[in-house]
C-alpha cells in the first residue's frame, strides 16, 4: 500500500427498483450472508469478508494474513471512496488511463 494510503474496498449486494423478482434478490442476499456460504466465498476469491459469522469459520493463516485482513494501522491510513461528481469521476478516469498504459 503506498505510504500516503489508500481507498478502502467496499461491497454492496443491491436490489435496483422495479427489480422483475426482488424474492430472489432478498433470498440470494439472505444466502450470501449466511457464514458457511460467505466463508465458501472468502476462500474462493481470497478477499476479506465483513462478515464476523464467516471470518470465525477461516483458519487462523487466512485471516491473520495482512494482505487480506490489513491491521489497524494500515486502514487508519486508508478513506472510503466518496463520489465527488462527474469532474472528479473524469479526473479518476484518467488518471486510471494513465496507470494502466504506463
Amino acid at each position: 500500500m503506498p505510504r500516503e494510503g489508500s481507498i478502502l474496498w467496499e461491497d454492496t449486494l443491491a436490489i435496483p427498483r422495479g427489480a422483475p423478482h426482488p424474492e430472489n434478490a432478498h433470498a440470494f442476499i439472505n444466502f450470501v450472508l449466511e457464514a458457511e456460504a460467505g466463508a465458501a466465498i472468502a476462500r474462493t476469491i481470497r478477499y476479506a469478508t465483513p462478515n464476523a459469522a464467516a471470518k470465525a469459520l477461516l483458519p487462523a493463516d487466512y485471516t491473520g494474513n495482512p494482505a487480506i485482513f490489513p491491521g489497524g494501522e494500515t486502514l487508519a491510513a486508508c478513506e472510503p471512496a466518496l463520489y465527488r461528481g462527474e469532474e472528479t469521476a473524469r479526473l479518476y478516469e484518467a488518471a486510471w488511463t494513465r496507470i494502466r498504459a504506463a
